[in-house]
């Protein structure tokens, strides 16, 4: 019975393309360095752009149901809603990150121990 991993079923090469984000990554296969660590690092980083154009595109519509709104009660109360949530929500994003930083220093002695792991092989 084989021990090894690749004798027993054969070595398995990526599919086209998932090569040139290995090497784009800086990890390097043959040492097993897992690239699916440096596909969440980039992933997060799409889905907080994402959050940080969200809160963007909510205070440009808070302003312009402000300026629409010709003092109208209702609209002042919807901007208002809106601004505090964005303001909420940004401080949420920016939070998670401060909060695992400092917890990151403090155990690990390194701010990015979390945020950007390095990830080696034997």
């Amino acid at each position: 019975m084989p021990t090894d991993l690749t004798k027993s079923i054969g070595a398995i090469s990526p599919p086209p393309g998932v090569d040139k984000q290995i090497q784009a990554s800086g990890l390097n296969p043959t040492k097993n360095e897992i690239a699916i660590f440096w596909f969440v690092s980039n992933l997060m980083k799409v889905a907080l752009a994402f959050l940080g154009i969200w809160v963007l595109f909510n205070f440009i519509l808070a302003g312009y149901i402000y300026i629409t709104g010709k003092g109208d009660t209702k609209s002042h109360e919807l901007v208002k809603a809106k601004i505090t949530m964005s303001v909420i929500g940004l401080a949420l994003i920016i939070g998670a990150y401060v909060i695992t930083a400092v917890l990151s220093y403090l155990l690990w002695g390194d701010p990015g121990f979390v945020l950007k792991p390095e990830i080696s092989g034997p």
